[in-house]
Formats: structure tokens, sequence, C-alpha cells
């Protein structure tokens, strides 16, 4: 799966009973997704943002100037 900002590659796909094992290793006790015959996928998960540049802020008083 990818997208502009978003990317999923998997390298492994599990069923049935590994799924089952590899859902409660990764979430925890017991869960709702157990027996549901879920396909699990996993692999690497990225996502690109941008993180634009803060400038001083001249109308707010009494607080930080600059943004986060």
């Amino acid at each position: 799966m990818t997208s502009e900002r978003l990317s999923f590659k998997s390298d492994k796909c599990f069923r049935g009973a590994s799924a089952d094992r590899l859902l409660v290793n990764q979430l925890g006790g017991p869960s709702s997704f157990v027996d549901q015959g879920l396909k699990v996928f996993r692999g690497a998960v990225a996502f690109r943002y941008l993180d634009p540049l803060c400038r001083p802020i001249e109308d707010v008083e009494e607080q930080s100037k600059w943004c986060l």
C-alpha cells in the first residue's frame, strides 16, 4: 500500500492460528480480533510529513510568540 504520505510494505502474511498469536502478542491479552479468520500482514509503516517553519505571531499577548 502506498500513497503520497503513507506507505506500508509487508514481508509476510499470517493466517489462522499464526495470525491469532501475532495479534495477541502485539495487542496484548485476549483480543476481540482472535478467532475472526483474519489475515494479518506484518511489515514496515512510514509516514512523511512536512514540519512547517514557524514565525513569530505578532497579535498574541502574554503567550508564546512562536508556533509549534
